[in-house]
């Protein structure tokens, strides 16, 4: 069931992002132990591409912040924090 909804986040993030936002989030919700970490961090960066194509910072940062917490000093994570800092305005 999470993996339809993700899929479905995904795909229609650009156009309708506040569906792919609740989306992701149903889809990170009903994630079970038969979930990976690479499914987990999918479903993040989907949520946190959703909120900032919203203007939802703190909903990305809070996704960010769980994405570092499972994947701590890695390229994607890095990334995604920039992406956070950069829509709070801190260019450096």
């Amino acid at each position: 069931f999470w993996q339809g909804a993700l899929l479905q986040a995904a795909l229609v993030g650009r156009r309708d992002p506040a569906t792919a936002q609740a989306l992701a989030r149903q889809s990170l919700d009903n994630m079970g132990s038969q979930s990976t970490i690479q499914d987990r961090a999918r479903g993040l960066l989907t949520l946190i591409d959703a909120s900032l194509a919203m203007g939802k910072v703190d909903d990305a940062a809070n996704a960010q912040a769980e994405l570092a917490r499972m994947l701590p000093n890695t390229p994607i994570a890095q990334l995604a924090a920039a992406r956070v800092s950069l829509a709070r305005g801190n260019l450096g």
